[in-house]
C-alpha cells in the first residue's frame, strides 16, 4: 500500500499541472489588416470583438517593433485605421467568472486604459466590475512595458467594454492575450486536493508499522 501511495503522489502532482489552463485568445491565427470584427474560440467559449458603427479593428504583427515576446506575432489595435470614438466590445458565447487582458502602445500619448464587465451582451445588463489604469507616454511595448487589467464576478460575465481614453479623448491602444475562466468551472480543478488524503493515509500506515 505504501508503495502504491508513493507512486501515486507524482501522478497526482502531474495531473494537477496538466489540468485545464485558463482559456486564452492570443489572436495568432488572425490575418493582419483591418477587420470589422474578430472571433476566436478556446475551451468551448467563442469571443467576438468589434468597435461601434463602421469603425474597424486592426490586426498587427508587432514583433518587428520589439513588442514583448509573449505577444507573439499578432496583436490588435483598437483604433482601426486611426482611432475609435468609443470603447471596443467583447462578447462571449458563455458566461465567464473572470477575464483579463493585456494592453500597451508605443508612447505616443497618455492613455487611461479601462475594462468593464457586464451581465448582458454588447455591454448591456448590470455593470459587474470595472477597473482602469493610467499608462503614460513614457511607457512603451518596445520596453516590454504593458499592463494587465482583470475583472471577476459571481454573476456570469457575458460582455466587456474596454479600450483607452487617449489622444483627443479617443480609443487608441493595442491589446492581446485575453484570458478567461468559464462561470462555475475553475480553470485548474484540484487533483492536488487528493494529496492531503494520500499523505495522511501514508502517515497512518507508518504509525501502524511503528
Amino acid at each position: 500500500m505504501k508503495t502504491m501511495i508513493l507512486r501515486a503522489l507524482p501522478a497526482l502532482a502531474m495531473a494537477s499541472l496538466g489540468g485545464p489552463a485558463l482559456a486564452v485568445i492570443d489572436f495568432e491565427s488572425q490575418a493582419t489588416g483591418l477587420v470589422s470584427s474578430l472571433s476566436a474560440t478556446d475551451q468551448g467559449v467563442t469571443a467576438t470583438f468589434f468597435n461601434g458603427g463602421s469603425e474597424m479593428l486592426a490586426v498587427w504583427n508587432l514583433s518587428p517593433y520589439s513588442a514583448p515576446a509573449s505577444w507573439g506575432s499578432r496583436s490588435v489595435w483598437s483604433g482601426g485605421s486611426s482611432s475609435a470614438s468609443g470603447p471596443t466590445t467583447g462578447n462571449f458565447s458563455e458566461g465567464l467568472s473572470w477575464v483579463s487582458m493585456e494592453f500597451g502602445d508605443f508612447g505616443a500619448d497618455d492613455d487611461q486604459i479601462f475594462l468593464r464587465a457586464y451581465s448582458g451582451l454588447d455591454g448591456s445588463g448590470s455593470l459587474l466590475g470595472s477597473v482602469s489604469l493610467f499608462y503614460d507616454s513614457s511607457r512603451a511595448l518596445s520596453n516590454a512595458d504593458f499592463v494587465t487589467l482583470s475583472v471577476g464576478s459571481a454573476t456570469p460575465i457575458r460582455s466587456i467594454l474596454f479600450g483607452s481614453v487617449g489622444y483627443q479623448g479617443l480609443n487608441n491602444i493595442y491589446f492581446d492575450n485575453v484570458r478567461f475562466e468559464k462561470a462555475g468551472v475553475p480553470a485548474v480543478p484540484g487533483p492536488l486536493a487528493a494529496l492531503p488524503f494520500a499523505l495522511g493515509l501514508l502517515a497512518s500506515r507508518r504509525r501502524k508499522r511503528s
